[in-house]
């Protein structure tokens, strides 16, 4: 459904190049409202100004611009907009940042419900509305989606067959485990600390039980 929002642009003037100088731009705007959150969360501008040029430098980030245009490279500044909303207290436009979000991608409704997860594990304080308006219809549009498209979304849901052939959890560990470490090294390995970590399980679901190239994995490190 995103397609309805980026059509406008594109029909200005049709050329794939413009798609990938906006997905570019798109994803450098996501310091913003980072920064934002920062502010809030250990009020200082200067750490916070710090970490939102931490946005633009951290180099799986770089994989994505490098790659073709994708639509799932929308979901992060996004979902970043949603949750800086919300912490200064715009729910409702925070939940319109959510489901622009959502619509970027099959599993993106999945990781904004594990986010939300997060949110209760942490009892942070939002209206009842808020989660009942996300809860619901992204688990709803979510389960319908996999119906159709279960070989993409759900694969690493797909019990039966990771029970007859549990070596794809295996496959390439080694490679995954480099992949995650290289993700992780820019933040000294902290976000394992945090509950915030369980809001990509679905990701590293998926990615544990996908055999990609190693090459395309790092290119690609953010975009599902």
């Amino acid at each position: 459904m995103i397609y309805f929002i980026i059509f406008p642009i594109y029909s200005l003037y049709p050329n794939p190049a413009i798609l990938l100088i906006f997905q570019n731009t798109f994803i450098t705007f996501g310091s913003i409202p980072l920064y934002l959150i920062a502010k809030k969360r250990i009020g200082s501008e200067f750490y916070a100004f710090l970490i939102s040029v931490s946005w633009i430098l951290y180099y799986p980030i770089w994989g994505v611009e490098w790659f073709d245009f994708h639509f799932m490279a929308l979901f992060p500044t996004l979902f970043l907009t949603a949750v800086a909303l919300l912490y200064y207290g715009k729910f409702r436009s925070s939940i319109l940042a959510m489901y622009l979000a959502a619509i970027t991608d099959y599993m993106a409704p999945l990781l904004i419900l594990f986010f939300l997860l997060v949110m209760f594990m942490k009892k942070y304080k939002a209206p009842r509305y808020y989660y009942i308006s996300l809860m619901i219809p992204f688990f709803i549009v979510f389960v319908i989606v996999n119906l159709y498209f279960g070989y993409y979304a759900l694969g690493f849901l797909n019990y039966p067959y990771i029970i007859y052939h549990p070596y794809i959890i295996t496959a390439m560990w080694t490679k995954k485990l480099g992949y995650f470490s290289m993700i992780l090294l820019p933040f000294v390995f902290t976000p394992i600390l945090s509950y915030e970590i369980l809001a990509i399980v679905p990701y590293v679901g998926l990615s544990l039980v996908h055999t990609y190239r190693t090459s395309r994995q790092y290119c690609i490190s953010i975009q599902r």
